[in-house]
């Protein structure tokens, strides 16, 4: 193998290597959220989510830290937001729902 390739497969093995570093450290403060004894209101939030069946620890936290900071019009819009439900958008004349 040329020296200048695997120098290079060289740096980025280690470039993923750090990056795989970050993921856990991320997700282990994440899952340290959810187990929070004395949790401020968004640990709450995030305590409650995930206790419900069929939401995990970052489905709950995406929606705590994202999506319950926006104001949405309707339940739909907010389904839509988390791709529960079709998207609406106008094409001309024509309102139609993306699947």
């Amino acid at each position: 193998m040329p020296r200048h390739a695997r120098a290079k497969i060289e740096r980025l093995l280690a470039r993923l290597e750090l990056v795989l570093a970050y993921i856990t450290e991320l997700e282990r403060e994440r899952n340290a959220v959810a187990e929070t004894a004395v949790p401020d209101h968004a640990a709450r939030m995030i305590q409650q989510l995930a206790g419900l069946r069929g939401i995990g620890v970052q489905s709950a936290t995406v929606l705590v830290r994202e999506a319950f900071v926006r104001r949405f019009a309707n339940g739909k819009a907010l389904g839509a937001y988390a791709g529960l439900t079709a998207t609406p958008y106008s094409s001309g004349g024509l309102e139609r729902h993306r699947a």
